[in-house]
Parts: structure tokens; C-alpha cells; sequence
């Protein structure tokens, strides 16, 4: 007669079983997990979020989506010119397209690859180009990450073709009037006024198109507020902000601080901008800290983009999240070129001329190049003997306003 089983023994199978079915299921959801974070989405996606993994991979593989991309729009490769970037992102790719190509095309069809390679579009812009040219400036990559600056460039009309005076026909002898290259723009921001009340007032009665940056907060600000818009002259306005070590570090009274209400910071704000009334940006004042807090942020963006104004961002934190949070919170984000300080100063002629050597070159290859300098004698000095030179400036001064990026689009 055989034996029969336990009630224990009996009782234990249905453990077992069991145990062995979500053993098989981990082992089974392990490898999916191993599976997909081997994958190129998973590599970004982890990167994205744990800062884990090749950061040159990253780049490589965030291009091979903007490859797709183009690809997609029917860019060829050859239309596509690589070089290493200047500041803004780590790469620096341009597109030439024929006058038949569509830059908002290749523009959609790169934000569909990348959005859907785990990365995103930080900021964008667009520019016309003479005689009916267009191009669209994009920066791709993860928060705080820009890996890509993508200008996709459409050529304008031949110049027989244009509306402008040089496309109304041909000469007598019906040859072709050439077409002149077009000088590279320099957008300035001025700042550092308040101390010198005569050197600001022949500044501000200059009658080039600069922009000035002046203190929301500063005793002077209304004054030199009058005299700048006197001039016609663009305004940036500087927001003081919370800096790290603050209060030994001060930016002085009115300034936002990181334990402020979110209400308190986007009305201060937007304050700040009704009394100056028509200011084309704001850009920090300090705010090393403020800068790197998401809600301070958040707060300061609302307040902005009800404003329809743009964010300048000078000197940037290493752990800051203003580029990586404009896109999201729909507000444009820009950072100069260039800053020129301590070159301005009396004696510092050849670290000036070596700096402007650098913004030409900035300008030369981007086609603009935005420049804050500081209002020194010294600095207006230099700049009528570069627009005065015998043989030609080899740039024009344009409106700030004219290269800062705009908001992106709902």
C-alpha cells in the first residue's frame, strides 16, 4: 500500500510553486530592464536622470537622432556641415538647404526624433535672411545638458530675383550687380552705470542702437531710465537675486530671495517691469543661489512670461536650471557671447583688442554675436576707433532685440 504524502509536504508545493513563478518573473523583468537600459533611449533616459553612463555616448547618440531627423525631412547628408561648438552647446551642425527645403520642416522632424530619443528641445529661434532667406536656430539635448546647436538655413532669392533695390534688374549692359556679403552683427548690452553722472549722461546720448542694463533697485534707476529711453536705447533690466554666502555677498535692497513666497518673487518681478516699462529682457543681478532653486525659478518664469519678456542669463552657476526650465516654462533663455569687464579698463588696450578680436570671430562665423561690456571711457574709446577705421568696422551694431531668442510657441 503506498505511502501517503504529508500535510506539511502537501501544504509546501503551492509555496514552492509560487516562489519559483516570481523568481522566473524577476529574472524575466531583469533581463527586460537589462535589456532596455542597454538600448540607445535607455542610455539617454539614464543619463537624463541619474547623470549615469558615457557622456560622449550621450552626445553620439543625441546626433544620430538629429541624423534621423533631417533624414526624415529629406536633408541629405552632404546639406549638413559639422563643426565643434563655441559655448552654447558641445557640437555646432549647420544645415544649408536649397531654396526649395522647408527649415520649419527639418525643424519638426528633429523635435519628433529627439523627443522620441529621450532628449528635448531647449530653446529655439528664428531669423530672416536677406532677400526672403530664412533660418531656424535650434539647441538640443537633456536639462541642463545642450549637446546640439542646429542652424537650419534656407538660401533667399538670387538677387535678380529679389524684391529689394538690388533685384529691380540688371545694369545697362546687362551685367549681374554683385551681391555683398553680409557684415557680421554685434548686439552690445552696456552696463555699469551710476557712478559717474556725466559719463553716463554722454553714453546715454550716443546714438547707437546698444541696449543699457540697468539696476531695478538701484537709487539712480529711474533717472537713468529717462535718459536711456531719451536715447531710444533697448533696456535689460537687472533683477537682484539671492547669491550663495548671501547676506556676507549683497546685491542691496529689492532683492528676490530663495525663501521668498513663489507669489512674492513672480509680483516683485513683474513690478520691477511695470516701472521700468519696456524692458526687452531681465537678467540676473548675482543670484548664484536663486538661480540653481526649481521653485525660485518657477516663480520668476511666471512672472516673465506674463510679461513677454525673456530671461539674459549673465555668468551662469555650474548647478543652475534656468536653460534646462525655460523651454518647459515657455520662456526664451539666452546667454552672452561674451562679457568684457576687466579688458574695459584704462591700460588694458591689447586684453581688449584680443577680446574684440574674439567677438569678430564669434560674429563672423554665426552671423551675430551678443556682447555685454562694461560703459568705460576707455571701452566707447575703443569702439569709435573700430566704427571709424579707414577701410571699415567689418561688423554693424544692431538692436540687441534683433538676436535675442524668442519664447517658443505654445
Amino acid at each position: 500500500m503506498p505511502k501517503r504524502r504529508s500535510a506539511a509536504a502537501t501544504g509546501r508545493t503551492p509555496l514552492i510553486l509560487g516562489g519559483l513563478a516570481i523568481l522566473a518573473l524577476l529574472v524575466f523583468a531583469g533581463g527586460e530592464l537589462f535589456a532596455f537600459l542597454s538600448s540607445d533611449l535607455g542610455r539617454v533616459l539614464l543619463y537624463r536622470h541619474l547623470h549615469l553612463g558615457d557622456r560622449a555616448h550621450v552626445v553620439r547618440l543625441i546626433g544620430k537622432r538629429v541624423h534621423e531627423g533631417l533624414r526624415d525631412a529629406g536633408v541629405a547628408p552632404s546639406e549638413t556641415k559639422e563643426a565643434p561648438g563655441s559655448g552654447t552647446a558641445a557640437l555646432r551642425w549647420t544645415v544649408l538647404l536649397s531654396r526649395s527645403g522647408s527649415p520649419m520642416k527639418a525643424n519638426a522632424a528633429i523635435t519628433r526624433e529627439i523627443e522620441r530619443g529621450g532628449a528635448v528641445v531647449l530653446s529655439g529661434r528664428e531669423r530672416v535672411l536677406d532677400r526672403d532667406g530664412l533660418a531656424v536656430t535650434l539647441v538640443v539635448g537633456l536639462p541642463g545638458f545642450p549637446t546640439h546647436e542646429v542652424v537650419i538655413e534656407r538660401a533667399g532669392l538670387p538677387a535678380k530675383e529679389s524684391d529689394g533695390p538690388r533685384g529691380k534688374g540688371k545694369k545697362d549692359d546687362d551685367a549681374e550687380e554683385p551681391v555683398e556679403a553680409e557684415v557680421p552683427a554685434i548686439a552690445l548690452v552696456l552696463f555699469g552705470f551710476g557712478d559717474d553722472e556725466a559719463v553716463d549722461r554722454a553714453i546715454l546720448d550716443r546714438e547707437q542702437p546698444f541696449a543699457v542694463a540697468l539696476s531695478a533697485a538701484e537709487a539712480r534707476h529711474e533717472k537713468l531710465l529717462r535718459v536711456a529711453k531719451g536715447g531710444r536705447h533697448e533696456i535689460v533690466l537687472l533683477v537682484p537675486m539671492e547669491p550663495e554666502r548671501y547676506p556676507t555677498t549683497n546685491p542691496g535692497p529689492g532683492t528676490l530671495l530663495v525663501s521668498m513666497s513663489g507669489a512674492k518673487i513672480e509680483n516683485m518681478t513683474r513690478g520691477y517691469l511695470r516701472e521700468t516699462g519696456g524692458a526687452i529682457a531681465v537678467a540676473n543681478f548675482m543670484g548664484s543661489m536663486a538661480t540653481q532653486d526649481e521653485p525660485f525659478v518657477r516663480a520668476l518664469y511666471r512672472a516673465l512670461k506674463k510679461e513677454g519678456v525673456g530671461f539674459l542669463h549673465l555668468s551662469p552657476a555650474p548647478r543652475s536650471v534656468c536653460r534646462a526650465m525655460a523651454a518647459s516654462e515657455g520662456v526664451a533663455y539666452d546667454v552672452p557671447d561674451f562679457s568684457l569687464d576687466a579688458e574695459t579698463k584704462a591700460g588694458r588696450g591689447k586684453a581688449l583688442a584680443a577680446a574684440w578680436d574674439a567677438v569678430l570671430e564669434r560674429a563672423t562665423n554665426h552671423g551675430d554675436a551678443l556682447v555685454m561690456m562694461r560703459a568705460t571711457p576707455a571701452a566707447l574709446a575703443f569702439l569709435d576707433a573700430q566704427l571709424t577705421k579707414k577701410d571699415g568696422p567689418g561688423f554693424r551694431l544692431v538692436a540687441p532685440s534683433t538676436v535675442l531668442h524668442r519664447a517658443p510657441s505654445n
